[in-house]
């Protein structure tokens, strides 16, 4: 059975590279009925933070990447990392270091053969590090002079201990997997298969860091991605689907995915394309959620204070925003009468006649009746002239305060008419 890990640090906030690496390995682990299992390495005491630990569970859990067994913290596994160093140094394998330890304590260290180290990587295929090298580099340290692990080892240790079949992580992890493979050796211990993803690179062909904008899930989400198309998008930084297609569900994800559709060559993330995502993504909510998603971050990162979305909105504005504080911004013509661009109110002193016909057609109406607006567009358009797009355009003004928008039958069916009497008597001011 395949059992895999995401073992991130609990340093800093879950970065994008991370969550492909999370993704990547759930996928693998779902195709094939395995385990997928969270593993916190938070052995650096200093920079390690509970506030962090959060944001890697809570980004996870937004993401719907569910682990099977988990969290475990590589702190808390310490006795067992010093029960395998204490065996190494008693069998003579482990040697104590000044060098390494400096004059107060001595480091416990492994010495490199002299010898040529290779393994197969399933996505590079076989990575070699000569002798000749290994001859340059100094001794991998074990426990640290003050008496704790280090990463290497801990990640060795834990690997075998959780039964790991697979190990899939960034490529920056090569210069780290030949040393593990040497511990392996000595240990004797079954060595996992390895697969090291490619990076993501910003547009300048660097890696993806803050330089670029967002990095993290958490910034992600302030600015109103849903998981949805975070997922479909992490999953095209190295994967392709057979189908070339770009937008697929997750279930389908999960059957089509395989190590052997990862590109080793680096993803390059494209902003422009996620928005894109995600703008369908959120048309493919339906009703009740797409208005569960929006009053959630409505509720967090507040657009419109004390606005509740119902769902009946959904046909009116599902298609009016690629992000949720989009969507957001254009329902703003639900509940303010503010005029926010001045030149309509110029555009609106051309045709005085007609914003006289509309504004005392709703000084006199309680409700709004769209059969009853009909005829007033064609009366209109009979006493003035005005017809057609330039007619429902300047109508749209006047009962919106905007020039774009959702179809003005599927608006008027959820408007308020007091805040259209509102912003006609704000337009009639502006006249003036």
């Amino acid at each position: 059975m395949i059992r895999v890990r995401f073992a991130p640090s609990n340093t800093g906030y879950l970065h994008i590279g991370n969550c492909r690496v999370a993704l990547y390995n759930y996928l693998l682990s779902k195709k094939h009925n395995g385990t997928f299992i969270l593993r916190i390495e938070d052995t650096d005491k200093l920079r390690s933070s509970e506030e962090f630990t959060h944001n890697v569970l809570d980004s996870l859990k937004f993401l719907g990447i569910e682990w099977d067994e988990g969290p475990y913290f590589q702190s808390q596994r310490f006795n067992r990392h010093l029960e395998i160093a204490n065996k190494l140094e008693k069998d003579g394998i482990l040697k104590r270091s000044k060098k390494q330890g400096g004059d107060m304590k001595e480091a416990l260290a492994y010495k490199f053969p002299y010898q040529d180290v290779e393994f197969k990587d399933e996505l590079r295929g076989v990575i070699k590090k000569d002798k000749e090298t290994i001859k340059n580099i100094e001794e991998l340290v074990i426990l640290r002079s003050d008496g704790t692990p280090t990463y290497n080892f801990c990640c060795v240790v834990d690997d075998y201990d959780m039964k790991i079949t697979d190990v899939i992580r960034g490529e920056d992890h090569i210069e780290n997997t030949w040393k593990q493979i040497l511990l392996y050796r000595v240990l004797g211990w079954q060595i996992p298969r390895f697969v090291h993803l490619p990076l993501i690179l910003g547009s300048d062909g660097k890696p993806l860091s803050k330089r670029h904008g967002h990095t993290s899930i958490d910034e992600f989400r302030k600015e109103g991605y849903v998981k949805e198309a975070l997922v479909n998008y992490l999953a095209l930084l190295g994967w392709s689907h057979p189908e070339g297609k770009d937008e697929f569900e997750l279930n389908e994800l999960i059957e089509n995915f395989s190590i052997e559709r990862v590109n080793k060559s680096a993803a390059i993330f494209d902003e422009k394309k996620l928005k894109w995502l995600n703008g369908i993504k959120i048309r493919k909510l339906t009703p009740k959620v797409w208005a569960e998603r929006i009053n959630e971050y409505n509720k967090d990162n507040p657009v419109i204070k004390n606005f509740v979305v119902k769902p009946e909105f959904y046909n009116a504005f599902k298609d009016h925003g690629e992000t949720l504080p989009e969507v957001l911004e254009n329902m703003k013509t639900l509940t303010s009468s503010k005029i926010e661009d001045l030149k309509l109110v110029d555009e609106i002193k051309t045709k005085k006649v007609l914003f006289d016909k509309v504004y005392d057609y709703f000084s006199n109406q309680e409700k709004l009746d769209p059969t009853s607006i009909m005829t007033l567009l064609k009366e209109i358009q009979k006493e003035t002239g005005i017809k057609g797009k330039e007619l429902y355009h300047t109508f749209r003004i006047l009962i919106t305060g905007r020039e774009k928008g959702p179809e003005l039958d599927k608006l008027i069916g959820i408007m308020n008419i007091t805040l259209i009497k509102n912003r006609l008597n704000k337009f009639k001011e502006s006249i003036q």
